[in-house]
């Protein structure tokens, strides 16, 4: 069996054992693009009542704080609710919050200001309410490991696409009505899902507490990338947010990062900043050039983000499962880390527009901005350590747990010694106890080559064989082991 047909075969296993978690999934991103992701909140009463700027700033303002409240909550006073009564009651309230909105929207009460802020309340719930639901889907994806997430996360933006699709095409009233069922029916399924795990099954919520900074600053960048988008997209002559683009982006970039992952088996570096940020880059750029190129620019870019997106719920989970890291925390600062970026990068838009009249120099200023921003911090980011937990170097595609251990160690050893990429490849091979012949046969190079990259990595590295090389390896790689059993 070739890889492409195995790495199928296990997502339509996957599928089969947890249909409602990409259920789940598919309803927990219809809610989060209908109300942060897009134009849904601007109804005409909503409009008149606040024109500063697109409504869904405000929730999505509310979906960071919450955020980062919680990870606050949680760092302070290991704070972390996630009874069946908690889940029930802020699903019953972000419903409230919909239905405010709704009927505030449409049928504004005689005092304008009290309108606006029964409306700014009732966002602000739906926002808090998106960071619960957010948060618990990081709970119970914890237990699945990084593969899994790639594979519910693709099956789950297919669904979502229908949904939108869907919903975008009701009559306004029938639109609201099941926007404020989401939260209920997606609790539901997080509920159903959570009774067929054992409590063995459980992530880790005692262990150290670390800032992994890299990855703040990549959620950031992802977030200040889409926010300048959703910002630019009004004052584009011609462009209006549409369903069909956002779908079709948000379907081929999941997608793309399914077969990417299961295919070519990147590590989370490459896929981060050698694809991503890449995708990213060069969407603005098309949108730099504008004219025609706009629409094709605005879906790469929508592709950039949900592939960035979707793999950055696996590098969450990675670290919950792997690394034994607190759900409550991984998920709480990087994902308002992220979420913060959108409503800068929002603000950013915004004030290019209000100063300078929404011209077209104004968007290719801020792409090409933009374009070095990318580029900028793929490269200061792009590094085998990320995190002292080292998940740079970890392949999710690969499913082997004691092989994300040794490349982990791998990395903590030759941390500081500036090894290039390819002699860190051979470093690895050397430390499984390969010779150079079989070094020269599985990476296609000569014999003297091989020679030439082990004597500059001993060099670096002060080692004097292949010998003292496994035994630093093996030292590290069982203080990783001894520290992970001591974290349980």
């Amino acid at each position: 069996m070739n890889p492409r047909q195995k790495a199928f075969r296990e997502a339509l296993g996957e599928l089969r054992a947890h249909p409602l978690i990409t259920l789940g999934f598919s309803l927990f991103w219809t809610w989060v693009w209908l109300v942060v992701q897009s134009s849904f909140l601007n109804a005409e009463g909503f409009l008149k009542a606040i024109p500063i700027m697109s409504k869904w700033v405000i929730p999505l303002a509310a979906y960071g704080i919450t955020f980062l409240v919680l990870g606050l909550l949680y760092r302070l006073k290991r704070f972390m609710p996630q009874s069946t009564g908690y889940l029930v009651s802020f699903s019953i309230v972000t419903t409230f919050g919909v239905l405010t909105c709704a009927i505030f929207s449409y049928y504004p009460t005689s005092d304008t200001t009290v309108t606006v802020t029964l409306l700014i309340i009732g966002a602000l719930i739906m926002g808090a309410g998106t960071s619960c639901l957010h948060m618990e889907w990081g709970r119970l994806l914890g237990r699945l490991g990084p593969r899994k997430t790639i594979i519910h996360g693709a099956s789950g933006t297919f669904g979502a696409a229908l949904l939108i699709f869907f919903v975008s095409r009701l009559p306004d009233e029938f639109a609201w009505l099941i926007l404020a069922l989401l939260p209920l029916c997606c609790v539901i399924t997080i509920i159903l899902q959570r009774r067929k795990f054992s409590a063995g099954e459980m992530a880790n919520e005692q262990a150290q507490l670390i800032i992994p900074w890299r990855f703040l600053c990549t959620s950031f960048i992802q977030g200040t990338a889409f926010g300048i988008l959703q910002a630019i997209l009004p004052i584009t002559e011609g462009a209006t947010v549409t369903t069909s683009i956002s779908g079709l982006g948000s379907l081929i970039g999941a997608l793309a990062l399914f077969l990417v992952v299961f295919l070519f088996r990147l590590d989370f570096n490459q896929l981060m900043y050698h694809v991503g940020f890449v995708i990213l880059a060069a969407s603005f750029m098309l949108m730099a050039a504008a004219g025609s190129l706009f629409t094709g620019g605005w879906l790469l870019n929508v592709i950039g983000y949900r592939f960035i997106d979707v793999l950055m719920w696996a590098l969450c989970v990675y670290l919950v499962k792997q690394r034994d890291l607190p759900t409550n925390w991984v998920f709480a600062i990087t994902t308002g880390a992220l979420l913060i970026g959108q409503v800068f990068g929002a603000l950013v838009g915004f004030f290019a527009h209000n100063v300078f009249g929404g011209q077209q120099g104004d968007l290719e200023i801020l792409s090409v901005f933009m374009v070095f921003v990318i580029l900028a911090g793929a490269l200061f980011m792009s590094s085998k350590n990320n995190l002292q937990k080292g998940w740079g170097m970890i392949r999710p595609g690969s499913g082997d747990e004691s092989g994300d251990d040794f490349r982990v160690a791998c990395a903590l050893v030759t941390d500081g010694f500036e090894l290039t990429p390819r002699e860190f490849e051979i470093f690895e091979l050397l430390a499984q106890g390969h010779n150079k012949a079989y070094i020269s046969e599985r990476l296609f190079l000569s014999k003297e080559t091989v020679k030439t990259h082990t004597r500059n990595l001993y060099h670096k590295m002060s080692l004097h064989s292949q010998k003292d090389l496994i035994a630093l390896t093996s030292k590290q790689l069982h203080e990783e082991q001894i520290s992970k059993r001591w974290q349980r």
